[in-house]
């Protein structure tokens, strides 16, 4: 083989384990579905959480209306969670509540919030960084 061809092939097997790292992820919260519809009618939402850990995470949750938001400071949606801040027992699952807080929405179109699903894991485990659940929160205040 000659250099050049040794250095694509290093390059090749460098690019399928950049690529494959993200399989490697270690976040083990569950949420029940990747979209949540909550309707005008509606009293509010249930989203629940499950843990596949041997050991307890602490979840925080909010929603916001920007996709690109980096954190709780940023939330500016009319929805509240609750609990805010809640504890997930090992291989358990946590109930959150998703509730309209009034303010005005457009009744001619759906609208689409952010619901955040913060993990954060208990201390050492094998990573140690967090990670954020981001999904789809459409909204029909149409009655």
């Amino acid at each position: 083989m000659t250099s050049k061809s040794i250095s694509t092939s290093i390059n090749i097997l460098l690019l399928f384990l950049i690529f494959s790292l993200p399989g490697l992820a270690c976040a083990s919260l569950i949420v029940t579905g990747t979209r949540v519809i909550y309707e005008s009618a509606s009293t509010g939402r249930s989203v629940e959480i499950s843990s596949s850990d041997d050991f307890p995470n602490i979840v925080q949750a909010w929603i916001d209306a920007d996709e690109n938001s980096t954190g709780l400071g940023e939330a500016d949606a009319p929805f509240v969670v609750t609990p805010t801040v809640a504890r997930v027992d090992p291989r358990g699952s946590q109930t959150l509540r998703v509730l309209y807080t009034g303010n005005n929405l457009p009744s001619d179109k759906e609208s689409i919030f952010y619901l955040n699903v913060l993990q954060i894991p208990q201390a050492p485990t094998i990573c140690n960084f967090c990670y954020v659940v981001k999904l789809n929160f459409f909204i029909d205040l149409q009655d």
